[in-house]
């Protein structure tokens, strides 16, 4: 066994260990992470045998990728054996998701809570925004909507009007109405849901998004 672990590895050249630079990779947690490993191509159409603790694995697209999603916190250690030789073994840091950044969007703009909102009251979307190095990262795992903002109008501290949408203000006719100079529009985004790689929708964690927005004339 060991002469033909050697055999294969002298021979075959299965494993090039200059081109190893993923020490420094971090995975992030519940998502799709590839990663290029270093095996040579010869062995592309071969069979392996792919293992992670604390993740689930899947053969990537190339020969010399692999998809691996992290369960949990804990470290992964992915191998990689071409039958009992062992060609890649290593251990990953893992890492938690940023909190997506919530945004009050007007004409394609931010809303600012320090200017407000110019009456009569136009339409305006809730957005939930990426971490940018996340995004650019796994951009098939930042994929993220609002899905339960509650709005309200307030007048001198008092609701006037309430209601509960998504990530457009369908109902936001029934305010204009009655929206004044003064006003308050209040929007509290309460549930952020986030598509990850293979198209499943889940709940992320944000911080509290509670808007206080004036309305003004000009």
């Amino acid at each position: 066994m060991i002469l033909l672990f050697f055999s294969l590895f002298f021979n075959i050249g299965i494993f090039d260990w200059q081109s190893n630079r993923l020490s420094d990779e971090k995975l992030y947690i519940k998502c799709g992470n590839i990663l290029t490993i270093p095996v040579a191509e010869k062995l592309k159409n071969e069979k392996l045998t792919y293992q992670a603790t604390n993740a689930s694995i899947q053969k990537g697209k190339k020969y010399n990728e692999i998809l691996v999603v992290p369960t949990s916190s804990q470290a992964v250690t992915v191998t990689i054996k071409f039958k009992e030789a062992i060609v890649f073994s290593q251990k990953f840091i893992t890492q938690t998701i940023p909190m997506p950044k919530v945004l009050i969007m007007q004409n394609n703009r931010p809303v600012s809570a320090q200017y407000g909102l110019k009456l009569p009251l136009a339409s305006i979307l809730f957005k939930a925004e990426a971490d940018e190095k996340f995004a650019e990262a796994l951009p098939a795992d930042a994929r993220y909507k609002c899905a339960k903002t509650t709005v309200k109008l307030l007048r001198a501290g008092k609701v006037l009007n309430k209601f509960v949408c998504s990530e457009s203000t369908e109902k936001l006719s029934e305010l204009k109405k009655l929206a004044l100079p003064d006003d308050i529009l209040e929007v509290e985004v309460t549930e952020v849901q986030r598509m990850n790689f293979e198209g499943k929708l889940e709940s992320v964690a944000i911080n509290k998004s509670v808007f206080k927005i004036p309305l003004h004339k000009n």
